[in-house]
């Protein structure tokens, strides 16, 4: 999933908290899924950016990332 913004780094996976990195597109241990969509364009990227508004479109994206997954 090439996205807008790409992190190869490692971060924990906001629904169980185990550590992930690079290119993986679910968590290892619980399959959430760690790209956002923009509802605007489509765009994706990492859940750790935590953009309020697309950095492609402007859309707001209402991201909330909350234990126990994307709200």
């Amino acid at each position: 999933m090439p996205g807008s913004a790409e992190s190869k780094g490692s971060f924990r996976c906001p629904r169980c908290g185990e550590c992930t990195w690079g290119d993986l597109n679910f968590c290892q241990a619980c399959g959430q899924d760690l790209y956002v969509e923009c509802p605007g364009c489509a765009a994706t990227w990492r859940f750790m950016y935590e953009y309020v508004y697309c950095p492609s479109c402007g859309a707001k994206t209402g991201q909330k990332v909350e234990k126990g997954g994307f709200q």
